[in-house]
């Protein structure tokens, strides 16, 4: 559930030579640094080293080593001991993280299917309506959450150009809704909580399907909504929960500490060729300290964590496909993400190109609508609806313009 660098765990070799995706590379300059500040030329100096006494004893570099085994055994045994702790617990909360997308996307199907089963016969045309409306709802809260986890750029205008997003929800999220009872500083709806507005949104909407008798039990859909929103709560949880700072620092300068003064007690032995092994050493444990940091945020942008922006694409796809597969009509999804897709590499250069272009298109009509005060709201619809349809039927951007501006003078 990952979708990070898929490899075959049954060929030993293939996967521990591989270097795409590996901790490796990114541990590689980091183990240079530690290894060339680490005293390895004090140590190998100090097998020729003297310090005499005035009581006629002379102090031998050797003499040391002894004394700096007994020192170096415990860290051995804490820098493992820590090292293993931190792998594990990381690595059992990256699983977490993936089984709760993989929820994400079962709560989404069981809202739609349960949504699809409730709706009343002999109102098809009106519950049909009503349940695109919902699903757009239930897509939108996704892409919500997903730019709150990943602490993302909450920008409006792709989510307004591709449809799952609407412009009165835009003004809803930008209006100002609170005010302070100090100093009358007034505040938008928080931009950390804005999937609870959507969850509000519709919870609304499914109510009123069933004061309009076009679902029945909707106790059973509230239900279902909160399950999901459980999901969001645990997702936002598994993210904002890392270590302590003061525990983090501490294991690191332990690590740090005992890499730097291991070349000493190695150097007896191994001479200068302890160099190439203390490097071997500091390359391995830093990069599973770097493992252990990518797995305490399983949320984030890298390839080897869970991939969210494919999971919202999944609901998108997948609840579109239900929804489609009860109207026994074909319902459109937003194919959001599509430069994430991986089947077919032709489609994914067109979908970016057209989502830079739908995007700079929209901005264009905001910016013709909003110049002119006699401008209505209708016409402001009509210019993103015709972005939308500029981009579904790929119009040139001659004739697009040439449509706003009819819109405009209209």
């Amino acid at each position: 559930m990952g979708d990070g660098p898929n490899y075959n765990p049954e060929k030993f070799f293939e996967t521990a030579l591989r270097l795409s995706g590996s901790a490796l590379i990114r541990a590689f300059w980091p183990a240079v640094v530690v290894t060339c500040a680490t005293p390895v030329w004090l140590g190998i100096l100090a097998l020729e080293w003297e310090m005499p006494f005035s009581n006629g004893y002379t102090l031998v570099g050797e003499d040391l080593y002894p004394t700096l085994d007994l020192y170096m055994e415990p860290w051995y045994l804490m820098v493992a001991l820590l090292l293993s702790a931190r792998l594990t617990d990381a690595h059992e909360k990256h699983m977490r993280a993936s089984g709760v997308a993989k929820q994400l996307q079962i709560k989404t199907m069981e809202l739609v299917s349960k949504l699809c089963v409730l709706s009343t016969p002999g109102k098809e045309a009106r519950s049909a309506v009503a349940l695109q409306e919902a699903r757009r709802l239930i897509v939108l809260t996704c892409v919500l959450m997903k730019q709150h986890v990943r602490k993302e750029s909450s920008g409006f205008d792709r989510l307004i150009s591709s449809g799952v997003m609407t412009l009165e929800e835009e003004r809803d999220f930008n209006k100002k809704c609170t005010r302070s009872c100090t100093d009358g500083k007034l505040d938008r709806f928080p931009s950390t909580n804005r999937p609870a507005l959507t969850f509000h949104k519709l919870r609304c909407l499914t109510r009123r399907m069933a004061i309009d008798g076009l679902l029945s039990h909707w106790d059973a859909v509230d239900a279902r909504i909160d399950s999901l929103a459980e999901v969001f709560d645990v997702i936002e949880d598994i993210q904002s929960n890392i270590l302590p700072f003061h525990y983090a620092q501490l294991t690191r300068l332990m690590t740090l500490f005992f890499l730097i003064t291991m070349s000493c007690a190695v150097a007896r032995d191994l001479s200068w060729t302890s160099i190439p092994a203390c490097f071997t050493l500091n390359l391995l444990i830093l990069a599973g300290d770097t493992c252990a940091g990518d797995m305490e945020t399983p949320f984030g942008d890298s390839d080897n964590d869970v991939q969210l922006h494919k999971t919202v694409r999944r609901v998108d796809k997948w609840t579109a496909a239900m929804l489609g597969s009860h109207l026994g009509t074909l319902v459109e999804n937003f194919d959001l993400y599509s430069e994430t897709r991986t089947t077919n590499v032709q489609h994914g250069q067109t979908a970016r190109a057209l989502a830079k272009s739908s995007s700079v298109m929209y901005a264009t009509a905001r910016d013709l609508t909003a110049s002119d005060e006699e401008v209505t709201s209708a016409a402001y619809m009509r210019a993103a609806n015709t972005i939308q349809n500029a981009v579904r039927f790929r119009l040139k951007w001659r004739r697009c313009n040439e449509i706003l501006m009819a819109i405009k003078s209209a």
